[in-house]
C-alpha cells in the first residue's frame, strides 16, 4: 500500500485493490485492477516502439533523478540530525558510497 498525506486529506492506494481519497470536501473510492501486468505490457510496447522509431528520449529520467536526489536529501538530513536544504546538499557535492559487501551477481 502507498499512503499519501496532503494539507486537506489523504489517499490510500493498494496495488491490487481499493484506492480511497479522503479529503475535507471530497471522498472517492475506486478499484485497481491488473496494475503490474498492464503496466509491464504498456512499458514493453512503448520501449519497442521507441527503439524501432529511433526515439531514444526517456521522459521518465528527470523524475527519477529528482526522486533519487530527494531520497538522498532525506538521508543526509537524517545522518546530520538537522534540516538540510537542497542547495546545501548539492553544494556539498558528496559522493554516497554503497556498501555492496555480500551481494552476488
Amino acid at each position: 500500500m502507498c499512503r499519501l498525506y496532503g494539507l486537506n486529506g489523504a489517499v490510500d492506494t493498494h496495488y491490487f485493490g481499493r484506492v480511497t481519497v479522503k479529503a475535507r470536501e471530497f471522498h472517492a473510492d475506486g478499484e485497481v485492477v491488473n496494475l503490474y501486468q498492464g503496466g509491464v505490457v504498456a512499458n514493453i510496447e512503448t520501449f519497442h516502439d521507441n527503439i524501432t522509431k529511433g526515439d531514444f528520449n526517456n521522459p521518465s529520467v528527470p523524475a527519477a533523478v529528482r526522486s533519487n536526489l530527494t531520497t538522498i536529501l532525506g538521508r543526509t538530513a537524517a545522518y546530520k540530525n538537522s534540516m538540510v536544504s537542497w542547495d546545501e546538499m548539492i553544494k556539498a557535492n558528496e559522493k554516497p558510497e554503497a556498501d555492496l559487501k555480500g551481494l552476488r551477481a
